[in-house]
């Protein structure tokens, strides 16, 4: 039907794509979906001359929609897969990973992709942005809006965290943390407060104005498995780039020989000097300066991990990265579009990729974790000597 520009199609969707979006095909022509799921029939309305359109109707929906558990979803614009089974979500995440391998970076093999899930699929959200709602309480932003709506419940939160958002009635933008118990709060401009956090036996102080991990109850197990591929040993200096509060900074300073934490941020990199002290750790230096000039004038590192923004890295950090990796590098991503373009641009200057594996940190939306293994090829390894004299 075609009514004043706008279209109304029939669609079965293929493919969960990154982003999230349901994909389907159309007389050859590509139609992207929103809250979608594989193998749903159903009715897409689409503006002439758009690709992105809205299920209208679910005709036959495929195996894994669900009844979402939010009363909000669909209205809301901070969950997109909760109307997918939580297996369902996991299949798509690792589809979305290898679609972005096969077309960003160009790839047509790679190390098979484990996905380790959440313990909770629900209530395991440790830190969260609110915003005045129109009832005086925290809400979020409506869906593919800035308009601020009213929020009931948010079923995704760690308990502590969502019994604060029920009593707040914020002025400003408020950002928060918790660690089960206490509760760290930021509203607009303010310093928050610090709280502590325990990971792995490791005493993190941590506020919700400095980043710090979502997923309070996939944590220990997502630190761990960073460190142990990391593997420093004992006489290797290790870089920590993009290092926050020292997450695996504290950690990796106990094996290795020293490590070097840097971080354009300030508040991050003064309490990652604090995480060293209240771990009784000596060999981590704290740095606050951008990881570009750090590589510019730093010496080689045995192990370099990096856990870049969701921007990842820019080019020239792309391009300077490889040469002052000795042996390995772990590449942390939240998004596997900008990881596949940083990883085809190290692959290309001498790093092989060796080992993916992703971690749901954020169920029920279509973001996901993303820890890579790079190792330095003999190749590359025996050309550096020889520069080096």
């Amino acid at each position: 039907m075609n009514t004043n520009n706008t279209f109304t199609l029939p669609v079965v969707i293929d493919q969960i794509v990154p982003g999230g979006l349901g994909l389907g095909r159309v007389d050859g022509r590509v139609v992207l979906v929103p809250l979608a799921a594989m193998g749903d029939h159903c009715t897409v309305t689409i503006q002439l001359g758009e690709q992105i359109g809205q299920v209208d109707s679910v005709e036959t929906p495929g195996p894994d929609r669900v009844e979402p558990a939010c009363p909000h979803y669909g209205e809301c614009g901070g969950c997109d897969f909760m109307h997918l089974s939580y297996e369902g979500q996991l299949q798509a995440k690792v589809g979305m990973i290898e679609d972005a391998l096969r077309r960003t970076a160009k790839l047509q093999e790679w190390p098979a992709i484990a996905i380790v899930a959440s313990p909770e699929p629900l209530a395991n959200r440790v830190r969260a942005t609110w915003r005045p709602s129109p009832d005086g309480g925290a809400g979020y932003f409506r869906r593919d809006s800035h308009e601020v709506i009213d929020i009931r419940t948010c079923p995704i939160l760690e308990p502590t965290l969502e019994a604060r958002r029920k009593v707040l009635a914020p002025r400003d933008v408020v950002q928060a943390l918790t660690n089960g118990r206490d509760v760290s709060l930021a509203e607009g401009d303010d310093e928050a407060g610090s709280i502590q956090v325990t990971v792995n036996g490791v005493r993190y102080l941590a506020r919700a104005d400095v980043f710090f991990q979502a997923n309070g109850a996939l944590l220990d197990q997502f630190t761990a498995f960073v460190v142990e591929a990391a593997a420093p040993q004992a006489d290797q200096r290790v870089h920590d780039l993009y290092c926050g509060l020292g997450l695996f900074s504290v950690p990796l300073a106990r094996l290795a020989g020293t490590v070097d934490g840097i971080d354009v941020h300030e508040p991050a990199i003064l309490l990652g000097m604090e995480n060293a002290r209240l771990n009784a750790v000596t060999n981590c230096a704290f740095q606050a300066m951008s990881v570009e000039n750090w590589l510019r004038h730093c010496p080689p590192a045995g192990v370099t991990v990096i856990d870049p923004p969701r921007a990842g890295l820019s080019k020239a950090t792309a391009a300077l990265l490889p040469g002052k990796v000795r042996h390995r590098l772990i590449y942390v991503s939240c998004d596997p579009v900008t990881f596949a373009r940083d990883a085809r641009r190290l692959m290309d200057h001498g790093l092989r990729l060796t080992g993916l594996t992703a971690f749901d940190m954020f169920p029920q939306t279509h973001h996901v974790e993303l820890v890579a293994t790079f190792e330095k090829s003999a190749r590359s390894r025996r050309r550096e000597r020889a520069s080096r004299g």
